[in-house]
Parts: C-alpha cells; structure tokens; sequence
C-alpha cells in the first residue's frame, strides 16, 4: 500500500525504545493498525499530540507487514474531557477496549470506527457517562451480530415486560420460564434497554436512568458481552474502581 491517509482515533499506546511510541489506532480506511511513531515521546516531537489516548486525527502512515509507522498527524479532535476527568476517562478506556478485542487487526469496518468517535463525543458531553457506555455496548454488540433479543422470552416466545436476562441465550426470558440467579431486568430496566436499543446519538444524550435500571442494565449487557469475548478486559478494574 505505501503511504496512505486516513483518519484514526488512538485505542491505546506503549513505550517503544528511547523515545518512540507503538499506537493502536482503529483508522477510517484500514481498520485497527499498529503503528510506530518515531520520537513522539520527545516534548518537542510533532507527533506527540496525536499519538495520546483518545485523539481523533487525520495520519499519513506508511504501510508495512507488522508495524506502520506514523509520517504525519494533524489533530481533529483531542477530546480532552476524556484525559482531564477520571470518570470519563475510565469509560472512554473501557470502551476502547471493547472496540480493541472485538477487532482483528486491518479488517476495514468503517461503521466500528464512527460508533467510536461519536461514543467518545457523547462521553465528554453526557452528564451520565454509563448511559453512554450501554448504548455503546448494544451499538458495539448488534455491528458485530451479536444484539440481544429483547422483543420476546426466549425460552417460551411470548411477550414479555420484565424478567430476566440469559447470557449463555443472549437474550430475555419470563421468570417463570427460567427460576434461578440469572440477571433480573425489572419493567423500567427492559423498557429502558429496549429505548436504548433503537436510539440515535442525539437521543442518548437527553436520557437520564435511575441508579437501580443503570445497574440491572450493566449486569446484563457486560454477561452478555462476556459470552463473546475471550480474557479480561484490563480497563475494567479501573473503571470499578472509580465507579464504585
């Protein structure tokens, strides 16, 4: 490929050397890339701006078969909220990884790389950045072909208004059609992951949820993300640690 341009938003860095820095960036064109920028450590360094967590930016890398390396950067968008306030930054890391495991490397997905910026805009906007993250979250799943069913039990098929989430189902289930410790979704909770489910962006950012709904929400959405992914998510802990 050569040189190439596209915009990318930074996933996650590591020291390299001296004075370089591996970037993660889930890019526009190519999707996520490895990239080495060379020298961006140093203060003075060109790059040093658009190789931090979070930056959205437009780059000129130069392709090669393991790692890239960054020519040129200019900054879109810093997203400074999401480095400034612990909180924030939690989430937009616990996000970022979401986007890093669920992704293999230079598999092109235009629409993965969107949802990341516009969750990273609404990040440093919403007063209740755990809103954002579910709606992120089921955004992120039904990309990826994996939504939950919400609309019916998925054990018996009918309608169904509160109940329980089954993550090794990937859905809702009546209570009586599933007795046991599974994740209960009360009436406002499900009607409330239902409204999230087919909400735009700007409808996110004028939704405000209780803190016992936010939490029969976390419970279910991070069991059944936890049925798709393989490891432990790093961020997590941080993320708990702040939240809690």
């Amino acid at each position: 490929m050569g040189l190439y341009k596209t915009k990318g938003v930074v996933l996650r860095t590591r020291d390299y050397g001296e004075a370089d820095r591996i970037v993660i960036i889930y890019t526009e064109e190519a999707g996520k890339v490895p990239a080495v920028a060379k020298g961006a450590r140093r203060p003075r360094c060109r790059l040093r701006g658009v190789t931090q967590n979070f930056v959205l930016a437009e780059y000129l890398l130069f392709s090669s078969k393991s790692l890239d390396t960054i020519s040129q950067g200019e900054s879109i968008e810093a997203f400074a909220p999401l480095r400034e306030d612990l909180t924030r930054m939690a989430y937009a890391s616990y996000f970022a990884e979401l986007v890093d495991k669920f992704t293999l490397e230079r598999a092109r997905a235009p629409e993965l790389f969107h949802l990341l910026v516009e969750v990273f805009t609404m990040l440093c906007a919403h007063v209740q950045p755990e809103v954002v993250a579910r709606w992120g979250e089921l955004r992120l799943m039904t990309l990826l072909g994996y939504a939950p069913h919400l609309d019916s039990c998925v054990r018996c098929g009918h309608t169904i208004s509160e109940g329980v989430f089954l993550p090794g189902e990937g859905g809702v289930a009546h209570y009586h059609c599933s007795p046991g410790t599974e994740y209960t979704l009360s009436q406002g909770a499900l009607a409330s992951l239902r409204s999230l489910a087919g909400m735009s962006g700007q409808g996110v950012l004028n939704l405000r949820l209780g803190p016992q709904v936010e939490l029969q929400l976390r419970l279910a959405l991070r069991s059944h993300l936890a049925q798709h992914i393989s490891g432990e998510l790093k961020s997590l802990d941080f993320l708990l640690s702040v939240i809690d």
